[in-house]
């Protein structure tokens, strides 16, 4: 089933769900130290369970920003596929 960002009367298909947490658990693991949230809060606190004040989508893609940078220095064997699990693989595997 594929999830995805509704923002005013537009919907933006972003891929399955596992998908999505994989982004987000790849995050926590690799740029946060695996402590969810504590260096992008909004995206990973707020944008992930579900809503995101307009007030806050400035930080919001800022974080997004910071994050593109910095996972551009990771290979693709870091991807974590669910932070609750570390020992699930992507359905490619590590390479």
């Amino acid at each position: 089933m594929a999830v995805g960002f509704i923002v005013d009367f537009y919907y933006y298909s972003i891929g399955s769900a596992d998908f999505l947490h994989s982004f987000f658990s790849t995050v926590a693991v690799n740029l946060e130290g695996g402590k969810w949230g504590s260096r992008f809060p909004v995206l990973m606190n707020e944008l992930y369970q579900g809503k995101l004040p307009v007030e806050k989508t400035d930080i919001a893609f800022e974080e997004l920003n910071t994050i593109r940078e910095e996972l551009k220095d990771f290979s693709p064997d870091k991807v974590v596929w669910d932070i609750d699990d570390l020992f699930k693989q992507p359905p490619w595997g590590k390479t």
